[in-house]
């Protein structure tokens, strides 16, 4: 009979060692870190390559930069803000809004990185693919494409550092509840992949035949 008790108690008193190190666990380990907050994923810079199909491509009318769109496409210059102009594509929804500046050098920093916080805020949160590129002309920047349906699938900014030019891009989806450049920009009509596959192309065409006007 004394065994059967002492055997019960070793038993009991194991299990409740147990309890109290598996509380002491939960008690003393370390609070979880937070969710990681998805960020842009950045690949190595290359020269945008030239569009693989046989669309004609046509200067930007009226802009002090060499900027090439689709014959087919429509470009109109705001004439209330300088360098501005809105750019539609034929069978397309999207529209490009394009800014065209010339900034100080000593603003250039400055100037950058609040465009690069734009286009963050434009993602509002969702993954993307970062291409950083150089053309021959000497301008430089990236090319963001977002990974998840947005309501601005892609996204440009690029910088001549000699000749103190800027061109940025916001491609946007017009059926959306807010308008580009707000905080969270958010789709209820969402583009096709090819469809933005297509303007991509058209992107990646002027951005390596990007360079000022003589």
């Amino acid at each position: 009979m004394q065994i059967k008790i002492s055997v019960r108690k070793l038993v009991l008193g194991i299990a409740l060692t147990a309890i109290i190190a598996t509380g002491a666990y939960f008690l003393l380990r370390p609070p979880a870190a937070p969710p990681p907050v998805p960020r842009i994923t950045a690949y190595p810079r290359q020269a945008p390559q030239e569009s693989p199909d046989s669309t004609a491509y046509l200067p930007l009318e009226g802009a002090p930069l060499n900027f090439q769109i689709p014959s087919t496409a429509t470009a109109v210059h705001d004439t209330a803000h300088h360098g501005w102009y809105t750019v539609t594509y034929p069978g397309s929804a999207l529209i490009l809004y394009l800014t065209i500046n010339k900034i100080n050098p000593d603003n250039y920093d400055r100037t950058v990185d609040n465009r690069l916080q734009r286009i963050d805020l434009n993602l509002n949160g969702i993954k993307a693919e970062t291409q950083e590129f150089a053309n021959k002309h000497g301008f430089e920047g990236i090319l963001v494409t977002a990974l998840q349906p947005c309501a601005t699938p892609l996204q440009f900014l690029a910088i001549d550092r000699t000749t103190g030019w800027l061109a940025t891009g916001t491609l946007f989806n017009p059926q959306t509840n807010t308008p580009p450049d707000t905080p969270s920009p958010s789709s209820n009509a969402l583009p096709s992949d090819t469809e933005t596959s297509t303007l991509k192309t058209h992107l990646l065409t002027a951005l390596s035949n990007l360079k000022p006007l003589k």
